[in-house]
């Protein structure tokens, strides 16, 4: 796939995402739609299928990554946009170290990854919060996904300086904590917890690499991510 049109599909889905989560007002929801593996299959696709283990330490990066944001916003009351730049200088430094420093294999880096996954998430589920109702916006959400939209089109356009240091940079992660700046806490939550049916389209596609064609593989991922995360939704976070 030619690198300018995979950065304007890339680009597209991160705005209708936006444009969705600007829409609806629950949180847990809005959760939901961050986790949809839309721009991760336009990679998958351009990448030829290839899952590795740097996928899942991605995750684990996505993860720090909100909890670095929401630390920072809710407890030290840093600006969201300055908590948001800060996040992804951390996420760029401790991605290059993580991606020279650990070789593991795919099977093992999933482990360890469900290990801490089942850790936070019983952690979060007895320590549960509430939530409360958003207020609405004075930004349309067509006018949220345009703009989250063109301002991806333009990082993924220098995303080559980032090859080979983080894969899988949370592109709409950067404006989805703008879009829920007032209910980072429950909205991390959720993410966290719903983190793990990328674990499985990753799987899938991992030991069905050599079974079947690259779509058909991407499907069954589909697939895979669907059920673990409809079963996921009953964790309360």
């Amino acid at each position: 796939m030619h690198l300018s049109l995979l950065n304007l599909y890339s680009a597209a889905a991160i705005g209708i995402i936006i444009f969705a989560m600007a829409s609806i007002r629950e949180v847990r929801t809005k959760a939901l739609l961050y986790v949809l593996p839309i721009p991760i299959s336009i990679g998958i696709i351009a990448t030829h299928g290839i899952i590795t283990a740097s996928n899942v330490l991605g995750l684990v990066l996505t993860c720090l990554f909100l909890i670095g944001i929401r630390t920072l916003v809710d407890i030290y009351h840093v600006p969201i946009i300055t908590a948001d730049i800060l996040a992804c200088i951390a996420y760029v430094g401790l991605g290059y170290v993580l991606i020279k420093l650990v070789h593991l294999p795919f099977i093992v880096m999933s482990m360890l990854y469900l290990a801490l996954w089942a850790v936070v998430t019983w952690w979060m589920h007895t320590h549960q919060v509430s939530d409360t109702p958003s207020k609405p916006s004075a930004l349309p959400p067509s006018t949220k996904g345009a703009i989250a939209g063109g301002i991806s089109f333009g990082i993924y356009s220098f995303k080559d300086l980032l090859a080979g240091i983080v894969v899988t940079f949370p592109y709409n992660g950067v404006f989805a904590v703008i879009e829920v700046q007032h209910h980072l806490n429950v909205f991390v939550r959720s993410v966290i917890r719903n983190t793990i049916a990328i674990t499985g389209l990753f799987a899938t596609m991992y030991y069905l690499h050599a079974q079947l064609p690259l779509l058909l593989n991407l499907l069954a991922g589909w697939i895979a991510f669907g059920i673990i995360l409809r079963f996921s939704q009953r964790i309360t976070v």
